[in-house]
């Protein structure tokens, strides 16, 4: 597979959603295609291509078709180890 999507629809979700395949295929390194999510954009990365009509799909889609490639993504800061240490945290603080 040289590319995986987020087809996000309906579009309103885009807002509120963090996909869990954004960090699925980020580990994987591959290239992401996607609507516009923000919280997803704003944890970025080189391998994000956004799309908004059906022809920057095609265009992102052929374009990795053509020249396939593979990233290596630190994610640390998102796995569930640090996630925890951060809910406990903040649980000791309202202790």
């Amino acid at each position: 597979m040289n590319a995986c999507t987020i087809p996000l629809s309906p579009p309103k979700w885009g807002d509120i959603a963090l996909p869990n395949k954004f960090f699925e295929y980020s580990a994987c390194g591959k290239p992401i295609i996607m609507r516009p999510i923000p919280d997803v954009t704003r944890i970025g990365g080189p391998h994000l291509r956004v799309y908004r009509t059906q022809k920057e799909y095609i265009d992102h889609i052929r374009m990795l078709m053509e020249d396939p490639v593979t990233y290596s993504i630190n994610l640390e800061n998102y796995s569930w180890k640090e996630k925890s240490r951060q809910f406990e945290a903040e649980l000791t603080g309202l202790l």
